[in-house]
Order: C-alpha cells, then sequence, then structure tokens
C-alpha cells in the first residue's frame, strides 16, 4: 500500500481542507502494522527476499511521508504568522467599523495557528509511535 501522493502545496487558507489532506497522508503510519505484515513475509515465504533492502524502503517511505507533511505543517504555520502580524499592522490603520472586521479575522487566523502548531505535535507523536513499532535491529539508514 502506498502513500497518497500530495503536492507540498497544500491548502493553507482552509483549515479544514488541510487537516483532511494530512490525514489521508496519515494513512501509512495508522497502518503501520499491516505495511510491516506486508513488508517483512513469515519465514516460509522469506527466501529469496532482500529483507534489509525491503525494510529500508518501508523506512524510506515512513520517513519521507512524515518530513513532507512536517514541511506542510510548518510552512502553513509560517503563513498564519504572516497573515497576524499584517492583519495587526492593518488594525492601526483602520477606523473602528473596519477594525471590528479586522479583528475577526485576526482572531480567526490566531485560532488557526494555534491549531497548526497543535498539529505539529500530533505529528510528533505518530512519529514517535511508528518509531516504536518499526524498529529495525540494525538499520543504518
Amino acid at each position: 500500500m502506498d502513500a497518497p501522493k500530495f503536492s507540498e502545496n497544500l491548502p493553507c487558507r482552509d483549515y479544514l481542507e488541510f487537516t483532511e489532506a494530512l490525514e489521508k497522508m496519515r494513512q501509512i503510519d495508522n497502518k503501520i502494522i499491516f505495511e510491516l505484515n506486508m513488508t517483512i513475509p513469515t519465514n516460509s515465504f522469506s527466501q529469496n527476499m532482500d529483507l534489509s533492502e525491503r525494510c529500508k524502503g518501508l523506512y524510506q517511505k515512513l520517513r519521507n511521508a512524515y518530513d513532507i507533511r512536517q514541511a506542510a505543517i510548518v510552512k502553513c504555520i509560517g503563513e498564519s504568522q504572516t497573515n497576524i502580524l499584517k492583519y495587526k499592522s492593518e488594525m492601526k490603520e483602520l477606523k473602528d467599523l473596519d477594525a471590528v472586521k479586522l479583528k475577526k479575522k485576526l482572531r480567526s487566523e490566531e485560532a488557526k495557528l494555534k491549531s497548526l502548531q497543535s498539529e505539529l505535535n500530533v505529528e510528533e507523536v505518530f512519529y514517535e509511535r511508528c518509531r516504536n513499532v518499526y524498529k529495525p535491529e540494525s538499520a543504518h539508514f
């Protein structure tokens, strides 16, 4: 089972769409036991197979998926921080009526930033859990 392919440009503007894309990208982590069972055959089927290469391939797939997700989250955090700074500077220049609308945007963006920072923590938990399940004995990759 291959991990879903995603571009590096996940939709940062729409948080719901972003989290749905992350969820799809985390499928390989959610199914780590299945992936291990598919990668490492039983003793009767292991003849003529390079288990080291198969394990290395699975590790690379997991690591690549993690790196892409983490980069996407960090990118969206950066965009959100930039938007917050922009909204704060715009609020200083606006009149009261316009400032109210901008305050709503600012609060929404701040909430999104907190959620994105939480996603970064969730990503770390996914990584740790997969690493605890997948411990190659003498892996040098």
